[in-house]
């Protein structure tokens, strides 16, 4: 893929950097007085290697990403970019943590990467950026992971319909459904069910309380006939009335159900999202090994 152009009116990654560069200076100068002022206490002087970038030049650093290329990402991170800014600059589409670069690619990366690297950077300081962006991609692919862990549990109660991701189409064109039910002889729609996260408190449930409604909107337009439920994790109990209620004061859905990542809680949400679906399920609850009682976090109902 060839370089993209850049028409008038639009910034290159370097310009974007430039723009910030003297309040994230000034906000390093505010941390690190606050560190020298308040932790000194607990600061101890070690050696520690630190990377030249400002005696490395361009076919150096190629050669490096060429050899490992994990060094790609936390490269990256140091400049604030991420696989996004070399597809859009380079026209270089890359897996950032897995990247197979050609020569050419690697020569190409390392020219626009080197200038707006720093003069040096402690190689912990290198560690410590990519395992920020490694926990991070880690806990949002477990996130990811909850949501398949629900239609799981509507799959293993479900007797004649299947729950999965669908794209379907509606008056306002295609969308799609966290958890479609769909019929095992016919294939036809008969309910829908929508899976969301929420890990923060009062924003966040209304992001996604307007996330669902835009859902469900969808829904019931393309089906009017069939309902579709909620099924949500909230780590927040006390909370989940309130949340409860936004979600529905929002959102055109039939009920919320709360759920965690406890089995016993999955299983109690699926059969309530079944029975409310009107679908017909298994007589056998699904097998697993029950938590301990303290660590138990069941399905919510509210009157």
């Amino acid at each position: 893929m060839s370089e993209p152009a850049f028409n008038d009116g639009f910034t290159r990654h370097a310009e974007q950097l430039d723009r910030v560069r003297a309040a994230a200076d000034a906000r390093c100068a505010e941390v690190a007085a606050g560190a020298a002022e308040h932790l000194a206490a607990f600061c101890a002087t070690r050696q520690t290697q630190w990377v030249q970038f400002s005696e490395m030049t361009a076919g150096q650093l190629a050669a490096v990403l060429r050899r490992s290329p994990a060094l790609l990402k936390p490269l990256l991170e140091l400049v604030n970019a991420a696989g996004r800014a070399l597809e859009r600059e380079l026209g270089i589409v890359v897996k950032t943590y897995e990247p197979r670069l050609t020569a050419s690619e690697a020569a190409r990366i390392a020219e626009w990467l080197l200038p707006l690297l720093p003069e040096a950077v402690p190689v912990e300081a290198l560690t410590a950026l990519d395992r920020r962006a490694f926990v991070d991609k880690e806990m949002r692919r477990n996130s990811g992971n909850w949501e398949q862990e629900v239609i799981a549990a509507l799959n293993a109660r479900a007797a004649n319909h299947v729950f999965r991701k669908a794209k379907l189409t509606g008056p306002g064109g295609r969308f799609e459904v966290d958890a479609a039910a769909m019929c095992r002889s016919t294939g036809q729609i008969a309910g829908g069910v929508d899976i969301k996260r929420i890990n923060g408190i009062a924003r966040d449930v209304l992001n996604r309380a307007r996330d669902i409604r835009d859902t469900a909107v969808k829904f019931k337009t393309a089906h009017p006939g069939l309902e579709l439920v909620a099924i949500v994790y909230y780590p927040y109990p006390q909370r989940q009335r309130e949340a409860r209620e936004r979600i529905l004061a929002e959102a055109p859905v039939r009920e919320v159900f709360f759920a965690s990542e406890d089995p016993v809680s999955l299983d109690a949400a699926a059969v309530a999202a079944l029975e409310l679906l009107g679908l017909e399920m298994t007589g056998k609850a699904p097998v697993f090994e029950a938590p301990p009682e303290q660590e138990r976090f069941e399905l919510t109902l509210f009157d």
